[in-house]
């Protein structure tokens, strides 16, 4: 499943953008039949075909999203961007999985205070 504002129009040219990359080529027999759809926020600007189309919310084998929870985490990606706009291909790569990594550590340690709350009610 791929989840972006203009996965509409992405989708269009995917077969030649991932035959185009080593990563994506190596596995297109698995994502072959990726499906797509628009965040809830931008399906509003879109046609009505593809806003029905593309809709998360009707879409089969989609379970239910917070709608902009995806795009949440951009925020705090932002700031990266002013570190890792001149670093080479390696340190850049290396910068964005730390801060991801951290992201991923921060919301895995509230969800199990979260847990815990939940549990001594």
């Amino acid at each position: 499943m791929l989840i972006y504002d203009v996965a509409c129009q992405y989708m269009i040219n995917k077969d030649k953008r991932w035959q185009d990359n080593p990563i994506l080529n190596a596995l297109i027999d698995t994502i072959k039949n990726c499906k797509c759809c628009v965040n809830k926020r931008h399906g509003k600007g879109h046609v009505d075909t593809c806003k029905y189309r593309n809709c998360i919310d009707i879409l089969e084998h989609v379970g239910r999203t917070h709608g902009e929870r995806i795009e949440s985490g951009w925020s705090r990606e932002n700031g990266a961007a002013k570190v890792t706009c001149e670093m080479t291909a390696g340190n850049c790569h290396d910068t964005l999985s730390n801060n991801f990594n951290e992201a991923n550590h921060q919301h895995t340690d509230g969800l199990s205070v979260f847990t815990l709350y939940l549990i001594c009610l």
